[in-house]
């Protein structure tokens, strides 16, 4: 069952138990394995970013049990707009924290073909600020419990991820498309089959 936070922005919840296994194994990952986040063309800018982010698909026990859950939440989605994805580009944890953000953007632009957004909120009743603001809804983020937030890539939904003021916040971040692998060169994602 999806809440309908704003046009096209659904959340649906995601297994508690699963949050803090994937809590547990990322606290004990050393600071030298996790790096800068990327903005579009896959460059470090810390006055757009100062996140960090890990692979979490380095983790194929944990992330085949992300991607059960996760897909059954794209499955409604996609069949809810009559639309269709065919893969994800992986799935990549961040770590927010000490007044780390993300100013506004979008997740789709001509070299980035992207059809729907994906974040996985972890653990934000541990943290403090932090929320994902919709500009053009006016619409700040936060769920109360472990949650999938699912929304359109496009200009429309631009957002951003505002300043942690206390504590540490998780989320995974993923991108799905419609598009074969072999057209998308920046593509090393799985493929989910969620067709409408």
């Amino acid at each position: 069952m999806h809440k309908e936070l704003a046009p096209g922005v659904f959340e649906y919840p995601f297994p508690k138990d699963l949050a803090k296994d994937c809590i547990k194994y990322l606290e004990k990952i050393s600071y030298d394995e996790w790096q800068d986040s990327l903005v579009g063309g896959g460059v470090t800018a810390l006055s757009v970013r100062s996140s960090e982010g890990y692979n979490i698909d380095e983790i194929p026990s944990l992330s085949n049990k992300i991607r059960e859950n996760f897909y059954e939440s794209v499955k409604q989605y996609v069949k809810y707009f009559s639309t269709s994805v065919i893969q994800d580009e992986g799935l990549n944890v961040l770590r927010y924290e000490g007044a780390d953000n993300y100013t506004y953007h979008v997740d789709a632009s001509w070299d980035m073909y992207r059809t729907i957004s994906a974040l996985i909120y972890l653990n934000p009743d541990k943290y403090e600020g932090g929320h994902t603001h919709f500009k053009y809804f006016d619409l700040s983020i936060k769920p109360e419990n472990p949650a999938i937030v699912l929304f359109p890539s496009n200009y429309l939904y631009l957002h951003s991820a505002k300043p942690v003021s206390k504590g540490r916040k998780y989320v995974i971040v993923t991108w799905l498309n419609d598009k074969p692998k072999e057209l998308i060169n920046n593509n090393h994602g799985t493929g989910c089959g969620c067709s409408r």
